[in-house]
């Protein structure tokens, strides 16, 4: 996951992993987001190792950076992942262009009042094709509309607030 957060007093980027994302709720996977986003920065393994690893002069970082990206792939699943999700939560705005070390990047915006919301997906070219990519979007918005509609409604039931999320 992407985060902005406060450190220094600067804003800066992090990211930390959710391991195994597949077998948690979205109520356990929001807590974690909520704890990526509130934590004191120094509390998170993953934004301790960039903070440390940022440190180290460029000269080291960049072909430290380059192995793990490009020469191994345990390396690369374990420190960066397979894929990043972050939203860009500002109406009537994309992102057109990203430079991303990850494969796959899923950029979601606002909810607007109609249930409809910009998902976008930056992937490497390299690895897959646009028709591929374009079912895999399908595949997105299916599991959007039917599965996570249905966790979030039975979530709500569960709190007894009974919202529905279909409308």
């Amino acid at each position: 996951m992407v985060v902005e957060r406060e450190w220094n007093g600067r804003p800066a980027v992090f990211f930390d992993q959710i391991k195994r994302p597949e077998l948690l709720s979205l109520v356990e996977i929001d807590a974690i987001l909520r704890g990526l986003k509130q934590r004191p920065v120094e509390s998170v393994g993953g934004y301790r190792r960039l903070i440390r690893f940022s440190r180290l002069p460029s000269i080291v970082r960049r072909p430290v950076w380059s192995f793990a990206l490009q020469w191994s792939g345990r390396l690369r699943s374990e420190y960066f992942g397979t894929y990043s999700v972050h939203s860009f939560p500002v109406r009537r705005a994309q992102v057109m262009q990203s430079t991303t070390p990850i494969s796959f990047s899923l950029i979601y915006g606002l909810l607007n009042p109609g249930g409809d919301m910009l998902v976008q997906l930056l992937m490497d070219h390299r690895i897959v094709d646009g028709l591929t990519s374009h079912r895999i979007m399908l595949a997105i918005e299916a599991a959007m509309k039917e599965d996570i509609v249905a966790e979030l409604t039975a979530a709500a039931r569960s709190r007894g607030d009974g919202a529905s999320f279909r409308d």
